[in-house]
């Protein structure tokens, strides 16, 4: 199955769905992280010249942008489990009807995929994946 996803077109897509995704979220996430580390270090150099007011509003603003930032890691863990759930139960839809008429042609009663039914013995000239993808692919041939 993993060889389908990684190989077909609508695998292929759904895989840069996910890179955009974590590509977006890296950004976000790397731009919070320097505003951290500036403010950090703000605190560090100018902490002695600094008024106890004024140092207390900073270590205030440093605990907010923390507490935003991990929010934000959680927001976007949750979007990428999302996305990742959509993105294989739309595969698993379009590819159960491939799988069935390919197993209905070759009269065979049940396909397995190997690395994940734990199957005790396998012909290894009965693998399907490829002709799994070229009809996948046909079928679904754009993004």
């Amino acid at each position: 199955m993993q060889v389908v996803v990684t190989s077909s077109k609508l695998g292929k897509a759904g895989q840069d769905r996910m890179k955009e995704l974590t590509d977006k979220q890296n950004a976000d996430l790397g731009a919070k992280s320097k505003e951290l580390q500036t403010l950090q270090q703000e605190i560090q150099t100018q902490g002695t010249v600094l008024t106890p007011a004024a140092l207390a509003a900073k270590n205030s603003e440093l605990d907010k942008k923390q507490r935003a930032a991990q929010f934000a890691q959680q927001d976007w863990q949750a979007q990428v489990d999302g996305l990742n759930k959509q993105l294989l139960q739309d595969f698993q839809e379009k590819l159960l009807p491939v799988l069935e008429a390919l197993r209905g042609e070759m009269n065979l009663w049940v396909i397995f995929s190997v690395g994940d039914s734990g199957a005790a013995a396998v012909h290894p000239g009965l693998n399907l994946s490829s002709e799994v993808i070229k009809r996948l692919d046909a079928k679904y041939p754009g993004k």
